[in-house]
């Protein structure tokens, strides 16, 4: 009731059942229960017009375990979150967010997905994040982070996915994202990063998706790595850097996944030489972005690829 009050319940676009004394809390709009209904487990008032703010005596929820509040206009205090143990799923995508003080908090719960796309926060990447140890998934995009990526990524050992493109970052990238081993998909791209790819980076031996695109001035320096030890890969997007030299003959070597769609985009950097022959059998379906470099030569069955 707290939350239909102080978050413009009359407005929202969907209400059905809220305050009805007739029907059950577990069949209010949005409000989410366990099989038997006994305990209220998910909040989800996506793109609802919420306003106002997110009412922490929520947080007293025991068997709470996901919130989506993503697409509405909304502050959300993390005072008290620590209560919220069995909370496992964050999204507040898109609610014009400006302050995650308090953040750290969550270390306390079980959290596994935190999602802060689109919002307005800024300033240096919160270490605040890497003390987030249960993370599966992280994404904050499009914000106004600036500053280098924190050593203490690396402290994220269960993380999945990480997704910070579309903000400011910049520097070089740190060498303990080589720690991330259990990394699927990567997104770092429209930042400011700069200097060598890592070498670490051939650690993440589940990884599949890998985007470092750029759209500035700034970009990777340094030779393409082979990422031979990378055997799930499917998609790498290294567009727009500063990267030269040859392209490697052992690229991709180990893969597991050759026989799928392998999408490999390096256009716009400073690649010269021919593309290796040894590439010619290793993919059966493979797209190749090279536009913008200074390749000599292609092998001629690479095309049938």
């Amino acid at each position: 009731i707290e939350m239909y009050n102080t978050m413009g319940g009359r407005f929202w676009k969907k209400s059905d059942n809220w305050l009805n004394p007739g029907r059950p809390v577990c069949e209010w709009y949005g409000i989410i229960c366990d099989d038997d209904g006994d305990y209220v487990t998910g909040i989800n008032m996506k793109d609802n017009d919420l306003e106002g703010t997110f009412p922490s005596a929520l947080f007293s929820l025991e068997k709470l375990n996901s919130i989506n509040l993503s697409g509405n206009s909304i502050d959300f205090p993390f005072d008290g979150i620590e209560a919220a143990k069995a909370l496992e799923f964050l999204d507040l995508t898109h609610t014009d967010l400006t302050s995650i003080e308090g953040i750290k908090s969550l270390s306390e719960t079980s959290i596994k997905r935190l999602k802060l796309t689109s919002n307005y926060l800024q300033g240096t990447v919160p270490t605040a994040f890497f003390q987030l140890v249960t993370l599966e998934e992280l994404a904050f995009s499009h914000n106004k982070f600036e500053g280098p990526l924190p050593p203490q990524v690396g402290d994220l050992t269960n993380l999945q996915r990480l997704k910070l493109y579309g903000n400011n970052v910049s520097g070089n990238l740190p060498t303990q994202l080589g720690l991330l081993t259990n990394l699927v998909e990567l997104d770092l791209s429209e930042n400011a990063f700069g200097g060598p790819l890592p070498s670490e980076l051939n650690k993440l031996v589940k990884l599949e998706k890998f985007s470092l695109h750029q759209t500035g001035s700034t970009g990777l320096t340094g030779n393409l790595l082979s990422f031979q030890d990378l055997t799930q890969l499917t998609s790498l997007q290294l567009d727009s850097n500063m990267l030269d030299g040859d392209l490697p003959s052992s690229f991709l070597s180990n893969t597991q996944v050759g026989d799928q769609r392998i999408e490999i985009r390096l256009s716009d950097n400073a690649f010269s030489g021919a593309i290796p022959s040894a590439w010619e059998t290793r993919f059966d379906n493979l797209f190749l972005d090279l536009s913008g470099n200074k390749i000599t030569s292609i092998p001629s069955d690479l095309c049938d690829n």
